[in-house]
């Protein structure tokens, strides 16, 4: 995995935050639980997405993209960032809760 990878998604998590934030004028508990929320999502797709973007080696992209696999397609999961996105996004839901 890259290390610009969770950076990059960690800007547009920033970004959309900000961007609501202004647009709904929502109050700084709201923001900070849309923050967690959209850093959760962004931790977790940075942990899975980096190793399912490509085809395995051997395979064709177009077959890959729009025919079932049969095969087993492995990922590698980088276990502190997926830890912290799910702690992000219990701190979301107990945030929301309040």
């Amino acid at each position: 995995m890259t290390p610009s990878t969770p950076l990059l998604f960690t800007a547009v998590a920033v970004s959309a935050t900000l961007l609501v934030s202004v647009v709904e004028a929502a109050s700084q508990t709201k923001a900070i639980a849309l923050f967690l929320g959209f850093e959760g999502i962004a931790l977790l797709a940075a942990v899975l997405l980096n190793t399912l973007l490509f085809p395995p080696a051997g395979s064709d992209l177009w077959e890959w993209l729009f025919v079932p696999q049969r095969r087993t397609v492995g990922f590698l999961l980088k276990q502190p960032l997926f830890y912290l996105g799910v702690i992000f996004l219990v701190f979301q839901h107990a945030l929301n809760g309040a």
